[in-house]
């Protein structure tokens, strides 16, 4: 699936080699590795909901995922909290359905990946540039930044972050968290 960034707005953001650690996690030094194993575990991870539940999507969009199908990658909401792997797992696995908001959306995933000592949005993943966050480039300069995997490009106008895998021939592939749930695309 290809799916092309939005001409406008796009940042790219380096992450230092020592992050602060997410809410309730041991504070630390994080890698690339782990940032990676982090977005894996919530990309590739399945999981068989309890009872049906409509989750809120993307805008005005809900999906219905129905007790005992098998799912693969967290839901995506924008309702907070926003939940790693094993908050979502617990969550949809122990609880009785209905209406509700399990899941992270794109900057609640990227914090989460990161390890952040607070859930970023992606308005605040600009303007905390030369805290945790150095800037690579902007507009236009994706295809000549050094970019390592785990980087971020961030659209705050647009309101959508994605991490840097790989570059491929299409473009470059990303881990990410786009309704309905974290996934892979190839960028171009």
């Amino acid at each position: 699936m290809k799916t092309k960034l939005p001409a406008i707005g796009v940042a790219l953001l380096l992450l230092p080699g020592a992050a602060r650690a997410w809410t309730g996690d041991t504070w630390g030094n994080i890698t690339r590795a782990t940032i990676k194993a982090n977005a894996d575990l919530m990309i590739d991870s399945t999981w068989v909901p309890k009872s049906t539940f409509t989750n809120f999507a993307y805008g005005s969009t809900y999906v219905t995922y129905t007790k005992g199908s098998t799912y693969t990658g967290v839901a995506y909401s924008q309702n907070n909290p926003q939940e790693n792997w094993s908050e979502f797992n617990s969550a949809v696995t122990n609880t009785a359905g209905g209406s509700v908001g399990y899941g992270n959306d794109c900057s609640g995933f990227t914090s989460i990946c990161w390890k952040l000592t607070t859930r970023e949005v992606t308005a605040t993943f600009e303007s905390k540039l030369g805290t945790y966050f150095t800037s690579l480039g902007d507009i236009g300069s994706a295809a000549t930044a050094p970019l390592l995997m785990g980087d971020a490009l961030n659209s705050d106008s647009v309101g959508h972050i994605v991490m840097f895998l790989d570059f491929e021939s299409g473009g470059v592939r990303t881990m990410e968290q786009t309704p309905n749930n974290a996934q892979r695309k190839v960028r171009s």
